[in-house]
C-alpha cells in the first residue's frame, strides 16, 4: 500500500467553529503522518496595509490564541507552529503555504450546511489557486 508522504500541513484559522474543526482534522492527519502542523491567522487589511503590520501586543494576543487552538486540536504534539499575517486572507494563506511548503491545506468551510454555496469566499479562492 502506498502511503502519502506529508511534511507540513497548513490549517488557516479565523477562530470560528469551522476553523476549529478543520484544525482538529489537520491535527489528526499530522499525528497520523508524523507531519508538521502549522496554523496561520490573517488579519484582513482595510485598504493599504500598515507597512509595519500589526502592533506587538495585538500580534502576541493572536499568537497566544493560535497556540491555545493548536494545544486543543493536537494536545502534546510537538511538531506545531503558528503565524499571524496581515492582508488579503486568501493571498496570505497561499503565500504562507508556498513558503513552507505545505503538502496539504486543511481549511474550514463555514457554509458547508448551505448546498447552494458550500464554501466561503476565502476557502473558495484558496482551493481555486492551490497547486
Amino acid at each position: 500500500m502506498n502511503r502519502l508522504d506529508l511534511r507540513y500541513i497548513l490549517c488557516p484559522i479565523d477562530f470560528s467553529m469551522a476553523s476549529a474543526e478543520s484544525l482538529a482534522i489537520g491535527g489528526a492527519i499530522a499525528r497520523a503522518r508524523d507531519a508538521g502542523l502549522r496554523t496561520v491567522h490573517v488579519i484582513p487589511a482595510e485598504g493599504a496595509a500598515d507597512p509595519e503590520g500589526i502592533g506587538s501586543l495585538e500580534h502576541q494576543a493572536f499568537m497566544t490564541r493560535l497556540r491555545e487552538a493548536l494545544s486543543d486540536a493536537a494536545p502534546a504534539y510537538q511538531r506545531t507552529g503558528a503565524a499571524v499575517r496581515q492582508g488579503d486572507p486568501a493571498t496570505q494563506i497561499l503565500r504562507w503555504a508556498r513558503m513552507m511548503p505545505a503538502d496539504l491545506i486543511v481549511i474550514g468551510a463555514p457554509g458547508a450546511d448551505r448546498p447552494e454555496r458550500p464554501t466561503g469566499p476565502v476557502a473558495s479562492v484558496v482551493v481555486a489557486r492551490s497547486q
